[in-house]
């Protein structure tokens, strides 16, 4: 396998990539991914395929490129890569599918419970009138009341008034006698 770094190196040069891209993307230091191009370290089948990968290549198209072609097209690659994606995008529209339905269903729950809010406040807003009616006919009442108590008092003010009146009268006329005699 002496050769695979050669061809590793060959095709990370057609792609136009550089040994920083190649190893940020597999996540490895440029230093280490550096060893490997050079036959240095050996390389570990997860470490090929996250190479492959950088390249979108399948393994197999990484290990039979000879070099002497262009860059092959690897349709296998293409077509695990496309049924990856096609996995994914089915995950995608189920959470999008279980969204919707609990989007809905709260909507409903919201809406409906909105309705018996509506019917509550309706109720409230009667109870509310229903007690500002007694409050206002309770003040009415008090009012009544001020009023008869004010009106008793200025009797009794005017009943004392004329008792007062009157026992000064009564007072000059003894005082009157008095003098006479």
């Amino acid at each position: 396998m002496d050769a695979l770094n050669i061809k590793i190196k060959g095709i990370r040069i057609k792609k136009g990539l550089k040994q920083e891209e190649v190893a940020e993307k597999i996540g490895m230091t440029q230093s280490n991914y550096a060893r490997l191009e050079s036959g240095k370290s050996d390389f570990k089948y997860e470490r090929l395929a996250q190479i492959a990968n950088v390249f979108e290549l399948s393994v197999g198209a990484l290990i039979d490129y000879d070099g002497l072609q262009g860059l092959p097209e690897d349709g296998k690659f293409y077509y695990t890569e496309l049924q990856k994606k096609i996995k994914e995008n089915e995950k995608l529209e189920n959470q999008l599918r279980g969204c919707t339905e609990n989007a809905n269903t709260e909507f409903h729950e919201f809406f409906g419970d909105n309705e018996k809010l509506k019917t509550e406040l309706k109720e409230l807003k009667k109870k509310q009138k229903d007690i500002e009616y007694e409050i206002n006919k309770e003040k009415q009442l008090r009012i009544e009341e001020v009023r008869n108590t004010k009106e008793n008092y200025e009797r009794l003010l005017e009943a004392k008034e004329k008792l007062i009146d009157e026992k000064e009268r009564t007072i000059r006329t003894l005082e009157k006698l008095i003098d006479k005699s």
